[in-house]
Protein backbone atom coordinates (compact mmCIF):
# COMPACT_ATOMS: atom_id res chain seq x y z
CA UNK A 1 0.00 0.00 0.00
CA UNK A 2 0.95 3.71 -0.75
CA UNK A 3 1.73 5.63 1.98
CA UNK A 4 -0.11 8.49 2.70
CA UNK A 5 0.81 12.24 1.95
CA UNK A 6 0.83 14.36 5.17
CA UNK A 7 1.41 17.92 4.74
CA UNK A 8 3.83 19.66 6.91
CA UNK A 9 1.64 22.53 8.95
CA UNK A 10 3.31 25.44 9.52
CA UNK A 11 4.57 26.46 13.30
CA UNK A 12 3.33 28.83 15.70
CA UNK A 13 5.58 31.46 15.07
CA UNK A 14 5.65 31.30 11.14
CA UNK A 15 2.01 31.74 10.66
CA UNK A 16 1.54 35.11 12.85
CA UNK A 17 4.39 36.65 10.96
CA UNK A 18 2.58 35.58 7.50
CA UNK A 19 -0.60 36.93 9.70
CA UNK A 20 1.07 40.12 10.40
CA UNK A 21 1.88 40.73 6.96
CA UNK A 22 -0.98 39.96 5.17
CA UNK A 23 -2.89 42.20 7.85
CA UNK A 24 -0.17 45.25 7.04
CA UNK A 25 -0.76 45.01 3.20
CA UNK A 26 -4.43 44.97 3.44
CA UNK A 27 -4.36 48.25 6.31
CA UNK A 28 -1.75 49.82 4.47
CA UNK A 29 -2.90 53.27 2.55
CA UNK A 30 -0.91 55.16 0.32
CA UNK A 31 -1.25 58.90 0.47
CA UNK A 32 -2.06 59.98 -3.07
CA UNK A 33 -1.24 63.01 -3.97
CA UNK A 34 -1.80 64.35 -7.43
CA UNK A 35 1.47 65.51 -8.98
CA UNK A 36 -0.23 68.05 -10.95
CA UNK A 37 -2.37 70.40 -8.51
CA UNK A 38 -2.38 72.98 -11.54
CA UNK A 39 -1.99 74.02 -15.03
CA UNK A 40 -2.64 71.22 -17.88
CA UNK A 41 -1.09 67.73 -17.00
CA UNK A 42 1.56 66.46 -19.60
CA UNK A 43 -0.33 64.72 -22.50
CA UNK A 44 1.20 61.59 -24.00
CA UNK A 45 3.09 62.53 -27.43
CA UNK A 46 1.28 60.63 -30.68
CA UNK A 47 3.50 61.16 -33.52
CA UNK A 48 2.15 58.24 -35.46
CA UNK A 49 -1.47 60.74 -35.47
CA UNK A 50 -0.05 63.77 -36.13
CA UNK A 51 -0.73 65.03 -40.33
CA UNK A 52 1.28 68.03 -41.41
CA UNK A 53 -0.40 70.26 -44.13
CA UNK A 54 2.37 68.78 -46.96
CA UNK A 55 4.33 65.90 -47.61
CA UNK A 56 7.71 64.54 -49.19
CA UNK A 57 6.05 64.26 -52.58
CA UNK A 58 4.18 67.29 -52.89
CA UNK A 59 8.76 68.76 -53.10
CA UNK A 60 9.58 66.48 -55.61
CA UNK A 61 10.12 67.04 -59.08
CA UNK A 62 8.68 70.64 -58.44
CA UNK A 63 10.69 73.56 -60.61
CA UNK A 64 12.01 76.82 -58.74
CA UNK A 65 8.76 78.56 -60.03
CA UNK A 66 6.53 75.81 -58.19
CA UNK A 67 8.70 75.85 -55.35
CA UNK A 68 7.93 79.25 -54.53
CA UNK A 69 4.50 79.30 -54.83
CA UNK A 70 4.28 76.43 -52.87
CA UNK A 71 6.69 77.84 -49.98
CA UNK A 72 5.38 81.48 -50.20
CA UNK A 73 1.81 79.77 -49.48
CA UNK A 74 3.36 78.32 -46.52
CA UNK A 75 4.99 81.60 -45.48
CA UNK A 76 8.36 80.28 -45.51
CA UNK A 77 9.59 82.59 -48.34
CA UNK A 78 9.16 86.24 -48.12
CA UNK A 79 7.62 88.14 -51.65
CA UNK A 80 10.27 91.57 -51.63
CA UNK A 81 8.25 93.82 -53.80
CA UNK A 82 8.32 97.44 -52.28
CA UNK A 83 11.20 96.34 -49.60
CA UNK A 84 14.45 98.02 -49.54
CA UNK A 85 17.35 96.57 -50.92
CA UNK A 86 19.57 94.64 -48.78
CA UNK A 87 22.81 95.50 -50.35
CA UNK A 88 22.38 99.51 -50.83
CA UNK A 89 19.47 99.90 -48.31
CA UNK A 90 18.41 102.94 -50.73
CA UNK A 91 16.47 101.60 -53.66
CA UNK A 92 13.24 99.62 -53.94
CA UNK A 93 12.84 95.80 -55.32
CA UNK A 94 10.65 95.76 -58.01
CA UNK A 95 9.96 92.36 -59.57
CA UNK A 96 11.77 90.76 -62.55
CA UNK A 97 10.66 88.15 -64.77
CA UNK A 98 11.22 84.98 -63.62
CA UNK A 99 13.87 82.81 -65.16
CA UNK A 100 14.72 78.99 -64.87
CA UNK A 101 16.37 79.68 -60.78
CA UNK A 102 12.90 81.16 -59.54
CA UNK A 103 11.61 84.91 -59.62
CA UNK A 104 14.23 87.61 -59.45
CA UNK A 105 13.63 91.05 -57.63
CA UNK A 106 16.28 93.92 -58.62
CA UNK A 107 16.62 97.15 -57.17
CA UNK A 108 15.74 100.00 -59.08
CA UNK A 109 18.61 102.57 -58.20
CA UNK A 110 20.15 102.20 -61.38
CA UNK A 111 23.91 102.01 -62.08
CA UNK A 112 24.19 102.72 -58.09
CA UNK A 113 23.06 99.11 -57.45
CA UNK A 114 20.95 97.34 -59.71
CA UNK A 115 21.57 94.20 -57.84
CA UNK A 116 18.86 91.31 -57.93
CA UNK A 117 17.93 88.75 -55.05
CA UNK A 118 15.87 85.58 -54.80
CA UNK A 119 13.33 84.84 -52.99
CA UNK A 120 14.99 83.03 -50.19
CA UNK A 121 18.17 85.97 -49.97
CA UNK A 122 18.81 86.08 -46.33
CA UNK A 123 17.03 82.90 -44.85
CA UNK A 124 17.83 81.30 -41.88
CA UNK A 125 17.30 77.76 -43.18
CA UNK A 126 17.50 77.67 -47.20
CA UNK A 127 20.50 79.12 -49.16
CA UNK A 128 21.23 80.02 -52.98
CA UNK A 129 24.28 79.96 -54.38
CA UNK A 130 25.81 78.70 -58.17
CA UNK A 131 27.52 76.16 -59.85
CA UNK A 132 28.00 72.63 -58.03
CA UNK A 133 27.61 73.91 -54.60
CA UNK A 134 23.85 74.78 -55.42
CA UNK A 135 21.19 72.62 -54.07
CA UNK A 136 17.68 73.06 -55.72
CA UNK A 137 14.96 74.54 -53.67
CA UNK A 138 12.55 71.49 -54.05
CA UNK A 139 15.78 69.23 -52.54
CA UNK A 140 16.30 71.87 -49.62
CA UNK A 141 12.60 71.29 -48.74
CA UNK A 142 12.86 67.61 -48.98
CA UNK A 143 16.09 68.16 -46.50
CA UNK A 144 14.33 70.20 -44.16
CA UNK A 145 10.82 67.88 -44.06
CA UNK A 146 12.81 65.01 -43.24
CA UNK A 147 15.41 66.02 -40.73
CA UNK A 148 11.89 67.93 -38.98
CA UNK A 149 10.61 64.73 -39.29
CA UNK A 150 13.10 63.23 -36.96
CA UNK A 151 15.00 61.47 -39.64
CA UNK A 152 19.30 60.97 -39.14
CA UNK A 153 21.81 62.37 -41.43
CA UNK A 154 22.74 59.37 -42.98
CA UNK A 155 18.79 58.05 -43.59
CA UNK A 156 18.10 61.25 -45.33
CA UNK A 157 21.31 60.83 -47.51
CA UNK A 158 20.54 57.74 -48.46
CA UNK A 159 16.67 58.54 -49.47
CA UNK A 160 17.38 61.42 -51.05
CA UNK A 161 20.54 60.70 -52.82
CA UNK A 162 22.72 64.27 -51.83
CA UNK A 163 26.19 65.21 -50.00
CA UNK A 164 26.41 64.64 -46.82
CA UNK A 165 27.40 68.13 -46.33
CA UNK A 166 24.26 69.75 -47.43
CA UNK A 167 22.34 67.51 -44.76
CA UNK A 168 25.03 68.34 -42.11
CA UNK A 169 24.98 72.36 -42.75
CA UNK A 170 20.90 72.31 -42.53
CA UNK A 171 21.19 70.23 -39.27
CA UNK A 172 22.90 72.99 -37.59
CA UNK A 173 21.23 75.45 -39.13
CA UNK A 174 18.27 74.17 -37.63
CA UNK A 175 19.92 73.85 -34.15
CA UNK A 176 20.94 77.53 -34.33
CA UNK A 177 17.69 78.86 -34.94
CA UNK A 178 15.94 76.55 -31.86
CA UNK A 179 18.71 78.03 -29.95
CA UNK A 180 17.84 82.02 -30.98
CA UNK A 181 13.88 80.72 -30.73
CA UNK A 182 14.88 79.40 -26.44
CA UNK A 183 16.78 82.25 -25.56
CA UNK A 184 14.23 84.35 -26.97
CA UNK A 185 11.35 82.59 -25.04
CA UNK A 186 13.30 82.24 -21.75
CA UNK A 187 13.80 85.73 -21.43
CA UNK A 188 9.61 85.81 -21.13
CA UNK A 189 9.37 83.18 -18.70
CA UNK A 190 8.10 83.83 -15.17
CA UNK A 191 7.61 81.32 -12.28
CA UNK A 192 4.28 81.68 -9.56
CA UNK A 193 1.41 83.64 -9.70
CA UNK A 194 1.72 85.40 -6.61
CA UNK A 195 -2.02 84.94 -5.43
CA UNK A 196 -1.76 80.71 -5.19
CA UNK A 197 1.27 79.18 -4.43
CA UNK A 198 2.57 76.89 -7.16
CA UNK A 199 5.15 73.72 -7.54
CA UNK A 200 8.20 74.29 -9.63
CA UNK A 201 11.10 71.43 -9.74
CA UNK A 202 14.53 71.82 -10.22
CA UNK A 203 17.51 69.49 -10.74
CA UNK A 204 20.70 69.28 -12.62
CA UNK A 205 21.93 66.80 -14.91
CA UNK A 206 25.46 65.94 -16.84
CA UNK A 207 25.71 66.46 -20.98
CA UNK A 208 29.22 65.70 -21.93
CA UNK A 209 32.60 64.16 -19.55
CA UNK A 210 36.22 65.07 -21.22
CA UNK A 211 40.08 64.28 -19.85
CA UNK A 212 42.02 66.74 -19.53
CA UNK A 213 45.46 66.63 -18.56
CA UNK A 214 47.01 69.27 -15.82
CA UNK A 215 51.04 68.98 -15.71
CA UNK A 216 51.64 64.83 -15.18
CA UNK A 217 47.74 64.59 -14.32
CA UNK A 218 44.90 63.36 -15.52
CA UNK A 219 41.19 64.98 -14.54
CA UNK A 220 37.87 64.67 -16.04
CA UNK A 221 36.32 67.47 -16.98
CA UNK A 222 32.49 67.32 -16.85
CA UNK A 223 29.38 69.81 -18.63
CA UNK A 224 27.02 69.98 -16.42
CA UNK A 225 23.61 72.01 -16.99
CA UNK A 226 20.49 73.21 -14.52
CA UNK A 227 16.95 73.41 -15.57
CA UNK A 228 13.68 74.42 -13.54
CA UNK A 229 10.23 73.95 -14.72
CA UNK A 230 6.77 74.85 -13.31
CA UNK A 231 4.47 71.57 -13.06
CA UNK A 232 1.58 71.71 -15.13
CA UNK A 233 3.58 74.11 -17.57
CA UNK A 234 6.22 72.46 -20.40
CA UNK A 235 6.85 75.68 -21.62
CA UNK A 236 8.32 77.07 -18.26
CA UNK A 237 11.28 75.16 -19.03
CA UNK A 238 14.52 77.26 -18.45
CA UNK A 239 17.75 75.95 -19.00
CA UNK A 240 21.42 77.17 -17.99
CA UNK A 241 25.26 75.85 -17.62
CA UNK A 242 26.77 75.59 -14.64
CA UNK A 243 30.56 75.75 -13.53
CA UNK A 244 31.52 72.29 -12.60
CA UNK A 245 35.13 71.67 -11.43
CA UNK A 246 37.98 68.97 -12.08
CA UNK A 247 37.42 65.75 -10.62
CA UNK A 248 39.51 62.45 -10.49
CA UNK A 249 39.03 60.71 -13.57
CA UNK A 250 36.60 57.68 -11.74
CA UNK A 251 34.81 60.04 -10.01
CA UNK A 252 31.12 59.42 -10.68
CA UNK A 253 30.09 62.79 -11.14
CA UNK A 254 31.10 66.75 -10.93
CA UNK A 255 28.67 66.75 -7.52
CA UNK A 256 25.12 69.24 -7.01
CA UNK A 257 24.93 72.46 -7.93
CA UNK A 258 26.88 75.51 -6.56
CA UNK A 259 25.68 78.14 -4.38
CA UNK A 260 26.91 80.48 -7.45
CA UNK A 261 24.61 78.88 -10.09
CA UNK A 262 21.66 78.89 -8.08
CA UNK A 263 21.84 82.21 -6.31
CA UNK A 264 21.20 84.45 -9.24
CA UNK A 265 18.05 82.70 -10.47
CA UNK A 266 16.41 81.43 -7.39
CA UNK A 267 16.22 85.81 -6.75
CA UNK A 268 15.93 86.75 -10.78
CA UNK A 269 12.88 84.02 -11.29
CA UNK A 270 11.55 82.88 -8.19
CA UNK A 271 11.73 85.72 -5.07
CA UNK A 272 8.50 87.12 -3.78
CA UNK A 273 6.76 84.74 -6.36
CA UNK A 274 4.74 82.16 -3.64
CA UNK A 275 6.80 78.91 -4.65
CA UNK A 276 7.35 75.75 -3.36
CA UNK A 277 10.42 74.36 -5.17
CA UNK A 278 10.95 70.73 -5.55
CA UNK A 279 14.60 69.66 -5.76
CA UNK A 280 17.47 67.40 -4.13
CA UNK A 281 19.02 67.29 -0.95
CA UNK A 282 21.61 69.61 -2.53
CA UNK A 283 22.84 72.43 -0.03
CA UNK A 284 23.02 75.22 -2.24
CA UNK A 285 18.78 75.00 -3.23
CA UNK A 286 18.71 75.55 0.90
CA UNK A 287 19.19 78.96 0.16
CA UNK A 288 17.12 81.31 1.91
CA UNK A 289 14.97 83.37 -1.01
CA UNK A 290 12.18 85.30 0.07
CA UNK A 291 8.60 83.91 -1.04
CA UNK A 292 10.33 80.49 -1.57
CA UNK A 293 9.45 77.25 0.35
CA UNK A 294 11.70 74.46 -0.29
CA UNK A 295 10.72 71.12 -0.41
CA UNK A 296 13.50 68.03 0.07
CA UNK A 297 12.41 65.71 -2.60
CA UNK A 298 12.73 61.65 -0.96
CA UNK A 299 12.43 59.39 -3.45
CA UNK A 300 9.96 56.64 -1.25
CA UNK A 301 6.93 56.66 -0.89
CA UNK A 302 4.59 57.81 2.38
CA UNK A 303 2.07 55.93 4.10
CA UNK A 304 -0.26 56.50 6.49
CA UNK A 305 -0.80 54.17 9.21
Amino acid sequence: MAKKFTPIMPTRGTQRLRNSIMSKKKSRRWLSIPYVRHGEPTVKSRPERVKCMRSLFSFVGKSEKEMYKLLSGDRLVLDWTGRSCPHCRTGMLRKSIGTERGPRWRCNSGRQCGKSISAHYGHPLLTHGRGLKAVPLSKQACILFCLLSGCKTNSTCMLLDVNHKAVESMQSRINKLRMRCVRRCEKKVTYGRRSTWTDVEADEMVVRKRTATVGSRKFAEWEQWAGCIERGRPSSLSLWKTTSSLTEPNAPGPGAIKKGDWIDFAFAKLANRRVILHSDGARSYRLRVPGLLHDAVVHKKSSIK
